[in-house]
């Protein structure tokens, strides 16, 4: 068979090209060797978030006294919440399914490998192979969890991400090696579930690219919560030690080695990009390190042949994978280069949630970029106070002219309000701009005017001042 596009993988990037594709009048086919929506929709985003959710609700219920809601006790179920998490998965992959139906998008399940610039072998499920060939190929293979070459990897209980998300209890102590995105947010999903949770970090703090200022304060809550962080500090080896019944991760901070102990061991040392088996050497596509080079317009060193999403290592992130596949469909549509566009918010689901876009305050004192820097208290903002999350803030960085360079928000819906501040900036608003713009009151929203607000000294509703001594 001959398509205008022929996309292998089927997750985040793969699929979204693939509907744009046919909606642009396209004959496109994807390759998927397992199921579609890739790591975000299996493994990933999707499961991950449920969990969270669940643990929010959890969260609720410690604190539900102060609501006026009586609890005497209760008991988390497992089982229940494997069956929630896999419901909402299968809800995804039907509503996928719709969409390729609807556009009639073949999907070929199977691996694909490169037989030459054109042609991709398909070794399907059932062991035939099929031939298949694009006009223009895009890779779209995502990435798989990081394991290192370290002894004691593979005993039972020493988990990846995925692994670790078919659980069937809750471990009374968890190791987390790793404090990035993935480790901390198992972290705190884990600690709302009642587990002991340690994180081992190789840098000085967790979420090392992160302002400073907000890695602080969500250090300060996670150790508040009875959690324990050791940095600094890089793991050598596990083991089981069957007098405790624990596993032990090994640790080492260049001068003495630790020993740190629990029920189960996470490792959350990062991802990297799925291109075994590929064959990209039969297509001429280059690639370093594993990932796949790619230009501004995520074209390979193949004219006709691209690469997005984790694939390429540029942005490791479901949506911008999205977006990649999405403005290059369309590239090839109207034969001319198109803007990708590099600037979107970074979303984390700890407690209390994180969000932010543009650049931190260290970036700006490295590069000797004159800035003004303003924050605003979640504790002064009235819907807050009646939710009960007053955790957190929200800083807001300008440059010498007054434009929006960098908002860090960590506080109570911060996901979903770092929106306003995406196309603040996208749209190169100044301070003024966001100053006159009406906020609705109350409302959490009112928490990025207000540290905006704070830019000129001249917030309404200013951070109260507490008394340490009560």
């Amino acid at each position: 068979m001959h398509y205008d596009i022929l996309i292998i993988g089927g997750g985040s990037g793969g699929y979204a090209a693939a509907v744009r594709a046919a909606q642009l009048k396209l004959s496109v086919a994807i390759i998927e060797k397992e199921s579609m929506g890739g790591a975000c929709l299996n493994w990933g985003c999707i499961p991950t978030k449920t969990l969270y959710r669940n643990a929010e609700f959890f969260k609720l219920i410690e604190h539900s006294s102060r609501f006026g809601v009586k609890i005497k006790g209760y008991e988390i179920d497992v089982s229940a919440i494997q069956v929630r998490k896999n419901e909402v998965i299968e809800r995804m992959h039907e509503d996928i399914q719709r969409m390729l139906i609807k556009y009639q998008i073949p999907i070929y399940r199977g691996m694909g490998s490169f037989i030459d610039d054109r042609k991709v072998n398909v070794t399907l499920d059932d062991g035939r192979s099929k031939v298949v060939e694009g006009d223009h190929i895009i890779i779209a293979t995502g990435s798989t969890p990081v394991v290192p070459p370290l002894e004691g990897v593979l005993l039972d209980g020493v988990y990846t991400s995925n692994e670790m998300l078919e659980f069937n209890e809750i471990p009374k102590e968890l190791v987390i090696v790793g404090a990035g995105v993935v480790g901390m947010e198992f972290a705190c999903i884990f600690q709302a579930f009642g587990s002991k949770v340690k994180v081992i970090s190789t840098t000085d703090r967790i979420l090392a690219r992160i302002d400073a200022d907000v890695t602080k304060e969500l250090s300060k809550e996670f150790i508040k919560n009875g959690g324990e962080i050791y940095s600094s500090v890089r793991a050598q080896k596990f083991t089981y030690d069957e007098k405790s019944k624990k596993h032990v991760a090994w640790v080492s901070d260049g001068i003495e080695e630790k020993e740190i102990s629990g029920d189960v061991v996470l490792l959350a040392i990062g991802r990297k990009p799925f291109t075994s088996g590929l064959g990209l050497e039969n297509a001429g596509v280059e690639s370093d390190r594993g990932a796949v080079l790619v230009d501004e317009h995520m074209k390979t060193s193949v004219d006709h042949i691209y690469a997005i999403g984790d694939v390429n290592r540029v942005n490791m992130l479901a949506y911008t994978a999205a977006n990649q596949g999405i403005r290059v469909v369309e590239q090839i549509s109207r034969n001319e280069p198109n803007e990708i566009g590099n600037l979107f918010a970074s979303c984390i689901f700890v407690f209390p949630e994180l969000a932010f876009v543009g650049m931190t305050e260290e970036e700006c004192q490295s590069n000797g970029i004159e800035y003004h820097a303003s924050k605003y208290y979640f504790e002064a903002n009235g819907k807050a106070l009646a939710l009960d999350e007053t955790k957190g803030f929200v800083k807001v960085l300008s440059d010498k002219d007054e434009n929006i360079i960098g908002v860090h928000i960590l506080g109570p819906h911060a996901t979903d309000l770092i929106h306003e501040a995406v196309l603040a900036m996208q749209h190169k608003m100044k301070v003024d701009d966001i100053i006159n713009t009406i906020h609705a009151h109350p409302t959490l929203s009112e928490a990025f005017r207000e540290a905006v607000l704070g830019l000129k000294d001249s917030p309404i509703i200013s951070k109260p001042v507490i008394d340490k001594t009560k």
